[in-house]
Parts: structure tokens; C-alpha cells; sequence
């Protein structure tokens, strides 16, 4: 991808480079077999850079791989275990083939591009022989850049404006009236990563023209003019079967010849992944806009999983010939390759070398790379750069800021990176947990849920309700101090019924149905298992609650939680008719009876008050926790009805013809004028009741009591109160 980020302009560039085959799997990272139970292992590589000896020393690895050939490799590709080279004729495919069937070869992973755009893919194929790498016509997109803007043309693929032109003039006159800012003049056919020519005025880009025709032979002869994009270059790579694309980390290359992106074109000087200049939305839009466009041939990727590292960075610093990307000498000695090697998390990748007897020497323009993999980019690139200086050559160069653009804006934050996991924020944990609870929200629809998880706001009709005159009520709420019991505890699955029960209970008290909820977990860490464990919870509460879980938000602060902390909050809508709402206090009158039910336990801040009572001087764990509470008064009624969604028997009002006996003194909190003690009152539970029965909390009953009409006798439940 070559382009501005802030105009979504993309250049396919190499996508289909990692197109895959019938055996494409056996190739993949952790490549633990191959397809198909008749092949024998063998291998053989083609081509002789840098990408051919990172192919070779990644299948050498493998455990299923019993020998690697390369044709016709290089220095490096020799020294590599289970190799060895061998010549062959490319541009003689069946003579190719010939031999594959002759040594036994399985699968045959073609690197460069002449022979993919030859067919060399083609003619093995159809000798039986599984190749990793594009067919001919695929092989187009990178060997005829004519082509292939025409095909992301036809496929709505963004790329920059242009013109193609086999005749120097028609392209200067269109290069001369153009009012871009600048121009990318390219040879259409192969050119070994140099046919590329950015101008900054027309007169340049004139000059280009004519440079590219004469330069590069046949591949010179169609020359495509391009506006010239300002922005961050950026390679995003993929493996495809034609059906799947899984998608490797961005990536940047470095092309120019000097630092500061100076001087000529080059195949390139280093390169270092992941890339922290794209946005997430920049690579969802690279995936959906480009690569899923682009995939061809077969389909059996899906069989296979591809994982990248998450947290790693990887820097590779190229050592090139002097003069390059012009004429330079060959047959340089080089020093220092073997000592470079030997470090830590170090690999040195061979593209243009030799031996001349013991000798290794240059035999290239990129002679090689240093390839350093670390935690940290910064700090990565740096010892890249330290160790190309210990390799050593006549006339050896090499840049010193390959990935300074990604660690200046790093540096801000003090080298760690500003990825959003850097940053303590995992976005694929988020989406991760996302997937894991879609089921249990889905499981809690309801009619006037209009959408799933996912989407920016939660959607309800309200008309699907069957409403005809409603007013929407609304409670918000969080969980509490029980929130330190479960995660001290290690269970989570229950505080999710506690959160739904607070919000919907202070609806319920208004006489409205809950019809939708939604929750907001934060934390300082997301753990997938248990953010989905609670948040099903939720969705097994809204499911008893008769009201839907439409959306929610997951937060991840690293600076504001401890490890392993969470926290949570709920917000519930409900409805109920004009005429039915609560409380009625008008119809409240002195003499009213006032029936208090036990808690079935702690809840919600009774944890607040529990664990406060180690600070009681005088308290052993031979009292009474509810005489220590409420004092000595009697209790003045106790019973258990139905849990806190009130299903099976809500509080009730019912009419009375005579006064409840006075069996014992009213404690305080149930005495006229100081119903308010009733509201907030938190103590455990003092008689036993049904383990599986919980009641409305305390505020349930205050509003029914203000509801209910004089000489009533009130039926309920507390759920954070004993009323003694």
C-alpha cells in the first residue's frame, strides 16, 4: 500500500505475493505437515535473495521438512541446515518438473518474479506438483503495473490518478497538464524494485519518461504516470486462498537510497513490522477495500490458522554495494557476519553474496540485511543500526533511520510505542470478547430489539411493545463493594444478576416493565474470560428480568486499575402506562401497615457494611450480627417471597379490614415520620431463608408503601434490609 492515510488511497502493490495453493498450509507459521498424506518433505526454494534465504531458514525449521533445495541460492541459503543447492533451467519448466518428480518434491515456493510471471507456476500445477506462489495471470498484478491499475479500476480498488502512454510525448504532454503536486513515473513491466521515479515538478517528470524508456529495456516500453501521493508508505501482506485472507502485521519499507528518504529508488534499504503510522481503520479498510477484492486461485486457508506475534517488533537494516542502485563492483570480502549472527534474537539475511572458496563476497546490490527481533521498536532499530556497523566491506552502505519515522512519534511516549496494546489497550482482546457474549445478549432479544451487539448505539422500537400511552422510566446503578468479594474470590458470574437487579428494581418501584439494558465493565486489563463471564451474567439476569441486553462498553485503563480489578455499571429503560405509574403518595394515610420481609443476604453495599465490621472494638464472631446492627429490638415480621424480579409474586397491595396486631415495639425505621431510615438500611441476614429466593431491595418497599391505600396490609420483600 503506497499512499495518503488521510485519503484511504491504497496501491495493491504485492498482495497476492502470498497466494496460496492446494498445499498452501503446509507453509504457514508452525508448519506442522503438509497436506495430503503422500508428500515426502522435500522442498525446493527458487530464487537467490534476501526473501529466498528468510523462506529457507522458516522451512528448514520445520519439522515436517526433511530437506530444503535451492536453485540457485546464495551464501547464506548454503549455510542453512537440512540445504542444498541445486541448478536448474527456470526458464525450462518442463525440465523443471522433470526434476521435482525425479528428487521427490512436494511443494515448490517460487520467490522471485520473472518466473511467476513466465508460468512457471502454471506448468507445475499441471505436472501434479503443488506450488506456493501466484499463477501467471495473478502474477500480472505485480509484473504489469498497466494491468493492474486496470483491474483495481474495474474492482473499485482506491489508487492514485493516472495515465498510462507507450509513446514518451503523448506522456509528456499529459504530464504537462496536470495540476498535481507531484508525479510517480513507472516502467509497467519488472524492473527489480527500481523502476519507480518520483518527481516533484512536471520538467522532472518529463525527464523521468525518457529516463525509464531508456533504462529498462522492455519492461521501460509502457510507462504509467501517477499523481503523486503525499502520505506514509505502508506494505500490508497477506497469505489468500482465493476464499480467505489472513493478514499480516503492517509493515514499511524503506526505498530511497539516503536517510531522510533521499537519492534514487531502490529495491530497498530496511524495514521494520509492525508498523504503528496505520490506524486500525486504516487496516480494516486495506483488508475489506483491497485484499478481499484482490484474493484468487484455490480456497483452503480457512483450514489453517495463521497467529502473529503481538508483542514484537522487528527491524531489518540493509548493507548494499557502493553505488548501487547504479553499477557497482562485486566480489567484495565481508566481515563480521559470523560474530553479527551469533547475537541474541539476530539473524543475518543473505541476498547478494558468495563464496569464493572460504571466502564470503559480495555478488549483489543488496548484499545483505541484519534482522533484529525485540520488545521494543526503539530500542530494536537502534541495534539493528549498531550491528550493520559491524559488518563490514569495501564500499558498504547502509541507512541509519530505518523506522526513525515510527520511533519520533514513539519517542513521545517514551519509546513504549503508541499502538493502542502498547498502550495497555488490547483491541483484539476487545473484539475477542465482543464475538463471546453475541450469543448470550442475542438469547435476551425481546420485541423491540431492532439491532445486535456491535453497532455504535442500542436500537429499540418502542411501538413493537404494545404500549399505548407509556411513559419511560429509567435507573442507573452499579454493584459495589461485592465486586471485591468476587474478584477476590475468582467468581464473577454472579455480579452481573446483582447489577441488573439494582437498575431494574429502580424502575420497578415506578411500576414500569423493564424493556432494555446495557452495561459498562471497565478495568485495567482486559481478561477475556472473565469480562465474558460477567457479562453473561448480565444477559442470564435481563433474561429473568424480561427485558433485552442491547449494548454495552468494555474500557481498558491500565493507569486507573490494579491488576485483576473491574468495575461495573447499568442502565435500564423501562415503560408504564400514564395511569398506572407509582408511587401514589396521595393515597398513603396514617395506620397503614408496613409488613418487612428479611433479606435472603448480603447485597450490593451490605458487602460496604460487613466489611466494616472488624472496626466494631467490642464485636467477636459470637454475636449477633443483626442485634449488633439493628440494636436489641424485636423483629416485627419475617418471611421470603419470590427473587428480585418479582415473577412469580410481586409486592402486592392488599386491602385490609382490620389492623395488623402490635405482637412487639416497632424498631424505629417503621415508625411514622422516619420511614426514610427503611430506604438506605444494610444489614445480613439474621433468620434463615430460601438460598435461591432474593427480594427487591429496600427502596421497593418504601414505594409501595407510599402507593398503597389506607387500612392496607403491604406485602413484600427487602433485599438489603431486615425491618426489625
Amino acid at each position: 500500500m503506497m499512499g495518503s492515510l488521510r485519503k484511504h488511497t491504497y496501491r495493491l502493490a504485492r498482495c497476492l505475493v502470498g497466494v496460496l495453493r492446494a498445499a498452501g498450509p503446509s507453509l504457514l507459521p508452525g508448519c506442522g505437515r503438509f497436506s495430503g498424506t503422500d508428500m515426502s518433505g522435500v522442498v525446493l526454494v527458487v530464487g537467490s535473495g534476501g526473501r529466498e534465504h528468510a523462506l529457507t531458514l522458516a522451512l528448514a525449521s520445520c519439522p515436517a521438512v526433511t530437506s530444503v533445495l535451492v536453485t540457485p541460492g546464495n551464501a547464506g541459503t548454503l549455510a542453512a541446515p537440512k540445504t542444498s543447492h541445486i541448478t536448474l533451467p527456470l526458464k525450462d519448466h518442463q525440465a523443471v518438473a522433470a526434476v521435482c518428480v525425479e528428487r521427490g518434491v512436494s511443494l515448490v515456493v517460487v520467490g522471485p518474479e520473472d518466473p511467476l510471471a513466465q508460468g512457471l507456476a502454471n506448468s507445475l500445477t499441471a505436472a501434479g506438483i503443488k506450488v506456493f506462489g501466484p499463477t501467471k495471470e495473478a502474477a500480472r498484478i505485480e509484473a504489469d503495473k498497466s494491468w493492474a491499475k486496470s483491474f483495481m479500476n474495474r474492482h473499485g480498488i482506491p489508487t492514485a490518478a493516472h495515465q498510462t502512454f507507450t509513446n514518451t510525448q503523448d506522456a509528456k504532454t499529459f504530464i504537462n497538464k496536470q495540476q498535481w503536486a507531484g508525479f510517480a513515473v513507472k516502467a509497467s513491466g519488472l524492473s527489480a524494485g527500481k523502476g519507480v521515479i518520483v518527481a516533484d515538478t512536471a520538467a522532472d517528470a518529463c525527464q523521468a519518461v525518457d529516463t525509464i524508456i531508456s533504462s529498462f529495456g522492455e519492461a521501460g516500453q509502457t510507462i504509467v504516470v501517477e499523481e503523486k501521493l503525499v502520505g506514509e508508505e505502508i506494505s500490508v501482506l497477506c497469505f489468500t486462498d482465493g476464499t480467505d485472507a489472513a493478514v499480516m502485521p503492517p509493515a514499511q519499507d524503506h526505498k530511497r537510497l539516503g536517510e531522510g528518504d533521499l537519492g534514487p529508488n531502490t529495491g530497498g534499504m530496511g524495514a521494520y513490522c509492525p508498523c504503528p503510522l496505520a490506524s486500525q481503520q486504516d487496516l480494516d479498510t486495506i483488508k475489506k477495500d483491497v485484499l478481499q477484492k484482490a484474493a484468487c486461485v484455490e480456497g483452503r486457508l480457512g483450514e489453517t490458522s495463521v497467529p502473529f506475534s503481538q508483542d514484537k517488533s522487528c527491524v531489518g537494516v540493509c548493507v548494499v554495494s557502493g553505488g548501487y542502485p547504479g553499477s557497482y563492483p562485486k566480489g567484495k570480502t565481508i566481515t563480521g557476519v559470523e560474530e553479527v549472527s551469533g547475537e541474541a534474537g539476530v539473524q543475518v539475511i543473505h541476498a547478494g553474496t558468495k563464496r569464493e572458496g572460504d571466502t564470503l563476497v559480495t555478488s549483489g546490490g543488496r548484499v545483505l540485511a541484519v534482522v533484529v527481533t525485540g520488545t521494543v521498536l526503539k530500542d530494536t532499530a537502534a541495534r539493528a543500526t549498531q550491528l550493520a556497523r559491524r559488518i563490514t566491506f569495501e564500499g558498504a552502505t547502509f541507512r541509519r533511520d530505518i523506522a526513525a519515522r515510527a520511533t519520533k512519534v514513539t519517542s513521545r511516549f517514551g519509546g513504549a510505542g503508541v499502538t493502542y496494546k502498547d498502550s495497555g489497550v488490547d483491541i483484539n482482546a476487545g473484539n475477542e470478547f465482543v464475538a463471546a457474549i453475541k450469543e448470550a445478549a442475542a438469547a435476551t432479544a425481546c420485541p423491540g430489539v431492532m439491532a445486535g451487539l456491535g453497532s455504535f448505539g442500542g436500537l429499540f422500537d418502542l411501538r413493537q411493545t404494545g404500549f399505548k400511552d407509556p411513559i419511560l422510566v429509567s435507573g442507573t446503578d452499579g454493584v459495589g463493594t461485592k465486586l471485591k468479594v468476587a474478584q477476590a474470590a475468582g467468581m464473577h458470574d454472579t455480579v452481573g444478576q446483582d447489577l441488573v437487579a439494582m437498575c431494574v428494581n429502580d424502575v420497578l418501584v415506578h411500576g414500569a416493565q423493564p424493556l432494555f439494558f446495557l452495561d459498562y465493565y471497565s478495568t485495567g486489563r482486559l481478561e477475556g474470560k472473565v469480562a465474558a463471564s460477567v457479562v453473561k451474567g448480565v444477559a442470564r439476569a435481563c433474561s429473568v428480568a424480561g427485558c433485552a441486553l442491547i449494548g454495552g462498553e468494555t474500557a481498558e485503563m491500565p493507569g486507573m486499575y490494579a491488576g485483576g480489578e473491574y468495575d461495573l455499571a447499568g442502565f435500564t429503560v423501562g415503560a408504564v402506562e400514564r395511569g398506572n405509574m407509582l408511587p401514589r403518595t396521595e393515597e398513603v394515610a396514617e395506620g397503614d401497615v408496613l409488613v418487612g420481609l428479611p433479606s435472603s443476604g448480603l447485597h450490593s453495599n451490605g458487602f460496604s457494611l460487613s466489611a466494616n465490621l472488624s472496626s466494631f472494638s467490642t464485636w467477636d464472631e459470637s454475636d449477633d450480627l443483626c442485634d449488633l446492627v439493628c440494636g436489641h429490638h424485636q423483629h416485627h415480621a419475617q418471611a421470603t417471597v419470590e427473587g428480585y424480579f418479582l415473577q412469580e409474586k410481586p409486592p402486592c397491595v392488599e386491602p385490609c379490614a382490620r389492623k395488623a396486631p402490635q405482637a412487639a415495639p416497632a424498631h424505629p425505621a417503621a415508625v411514622p415520620g422516619t420511614m426514610k431510615g427503611i430506604r438506605n438500611g444494610t444489614t445480613p441476614r439474621h433468620h434463615s431463608a430460601s438460598p435461591n429466593r432474593r427480594a427487591p431491595p429496600t427502596r421497593t418497599a418504601l414505594a409501595i408503601a407510599l402507593a398503597s391505600p389506607p387500612g392496607s396490609i403491604i406485602i413484600l420483600a427487602t433485599w438489603q434490609a431486615v425491618i426489625c
